[in-house]
């Protein structure tokens, strides 16, 4: 699978978003090497077996460790970590999410973790001490790319529009892609689409 290369030869596939082009083929190449349609819903999980047999997915509460360690991924959301990808020493790469959060919540946060691997972004470090009182390096580039194909690549822009322009609204079209509702307007913000789906629901 080589992200980015390949070119839908059809019209409307992709947003009035030039930013956006790059991460909707890779969305799109993801759908189209799992023959996906664009208007189903997507197997987070057949994704990953795109990149087996050095990838393993699972969930923080099958780790074998002190109950202490895996109730640091509880408590408040906004300081817990949804997942991270851990490279070990015989060159495989455990993927650990949090079992604590929606349904929802874990298929974003699974497709943003396999473009960073499928995309080639380097792992971030870990600090224990650190001045600025960040524990770990953050890209924003690497980041944003691989959060932006996830969403693309659960969302479809095609798909999208067809859905608001046949009068679907908002928790209809999040349910329909088994999504949450922020991602669903957060597609539509970057696929210049928000305005549509207002309509839509007035």
């Amino acid at each position: 699978m080589n992200a980015g290369s390949r070119r839908p030869t059809r019209k409307g596939f992709l947003p009035g978003n030039p930013k956006q082009w790059a991460n909707e083929h890779n969305g799109l190449n993801l759908r189209q090497d799992l023959g996906v349609e664009i208007s189903v819903r997507l197997p987070v999980r057949e994704a990953f077996a795109c990149l087996l047999p050095h990838v393993v997915v699972r969930s923080h509460g099958d780790v074998p460790c002190a109950q202490i360690f895996i109730d640091r991924f509880r408590g408040d959301l906004r300081t817990t970590w949804s997942a991270f990808a851990l490279p070990l020493p015989d060159k495989s790469v455990q993927v650990i999410y949090n079992d604590s959060h929606s349904q929802q919540r874990r298929r974003a946060t699974l497709m943003e973790e396999f473009f960073h691997l499928h995309l080639g972004h380097s792992p971030s470090k870990i600090r224990f001490y650190s001045d600025s009182g960040s524990h770990r390096s953050f890209a924003s580039t690497t980041e944003t790319e691989a959060y932006h194909s996830g969403a693309a690549a659960l969302v479809p822009y095609k798909s999208l529009r067809e859905l608001i322009q046949t009068g679907s609204l908002l928790d209809q079209i999040a349910d329909h892609f088994d999504v949450s509702t922020d991602l669903v307007l957060f597609r539509a913000k970057v696929t210049k689409l928000y305005r549509q789906l207002k309509q839509s629901a007035a």
